[in-house]
């Protein structure tokens, strides 16, 4: 043999005894350690799966290690598999805990196990054969919120909801394009602009003339109250010499009466006078034309009272 073929074979040799070492360690190292150790509290898990799981594996608590796994089985329902935990006994762990399997890493498929409080933490110390419940959770790159929202949508069939929706938004967009295309249509047509432009230019128009208007009303109002104020002045002039032409006409009565009654009496030239019949008659028709003037006269104020004093203008 030469000595090329006999350095091969050595260095083959040697390569395939390394790797039975690490395989012996990677197999036998949680027993060895178990062998060192004393014995702790052993409890089971269940769980659907324990991918990366061994005996061996590491057991945490508040990431802290709390324990190692001794076995991992399939349980003869075939849907679940058991694992065992030899846990540390002080300090005493609680017994609501359940267990989470979480792969270490994305290089390799080792993993281990993490211990979590449901609620706060029981009084009561977990004991030995306990049975908890495991949730394998893997590599854990998406939090379990998101895996349990996509669950969601995935059973309530949201994603052909969102679909349909998304159909409706493009077909309503289609529809308003539509509309906006035609409004352009329009809008662009040279007689609707030309049209529209006349009838802003109308609308400026009346604007003015309004604006007119308004002034001319406001100048209108303006010599209104100038006549009106200048002809309550005429009436309240009118009336003053009204009332007193009123007392006058009443001392004249007053008068007539005394005259009236000295003729009565036939005292001095008057009541001699009076004896004549036709003087007599002549006074009576006289005092009856007085008291109809006077009569005429109080109606004539009432009326002005009650209409106002009526004012010819000139133009």
């Amino acid at each position: 043999m030469s000595p090329q073929k006999r350095n091969v074979i050595v260095g083959l040799t040697v390569m395939l005894g390394l790797a039975a070492l690490v395989w012996m360690l990677l197999t036998f190292s949680g027993n060895a350690v178990s062998f060192f150790r004393h014995a702790g509290l052993a409890i089971t898990l269940t769980s659907e799966r324990a991918d990366g799981l061994s005996p061996g594996s590491i057991v945490f608590y508040r990431g802290v290690s709390a324990g190692r796994v001794t076995f991992v089985r399939r349980m003869a329902d075939n849907e679940h598999v058991e694992i065992g935990l030899d846990l540390d006994r002080t300090p005493p762990l609680p017994r609501n805990l359940e267990g989470l399997i979480r792969t270490n890493s994305a290089l390799g498929s080792t993993a281990a196990i993490t211990l979590e409080v449901i609620g706060p933490p029981d009084k009561e110390p977990l004991q030995t054969g306990a049975q908890l419940n495991a949730k394998y959770m893997g590599l854990e790159l998406i939090p379990p919120e998101f895996t349990e929202l996509a669950g969601q949508f995935r059973q309530q069939q949201l994603v052909l909801h969102l679909d349909q929706t998304v159909v409706t938004i493009r077909d309503q967009a289609i529809k308003a394009g539509n509309v906006l295309d035609s409004l352009d249509k329009i809008v662009s047509d040279p007689k609707i602009q030309e049209q529209v432009h006349q009838a802003i230019a109308n609308i400026h128009d009346a604007s003015e003339s309004a604006a007119r208007v308004t002034a001319k009303f406001d100048k209108l109002s303006d010599k209104l109250n100038t006549v009106v104020d200048n002809t309550n002045g005429h009436v309240n002039d009118l009336s003053r010499d009204i009332g007193t032409d009123t007392d006058k006409l009443g001392k004249i009565l007053d008068q007539l009466n005394q005259t009236a009654v000295s003729l009565n009496e036939k005292k001095g030239t008057a009541g001699l006078l009076v004896n004549d019949p036709k003087l007599y008659n002549s006074l009576v028709d006289t005092v009856q034309t007085l008291n109809s003037t006077v009569a005429d006269l109080k109606r004539l104020i009432a009326q002005w009272e009650q209409e106002g004093v009526p004012l010819k203008m000139g133009k």
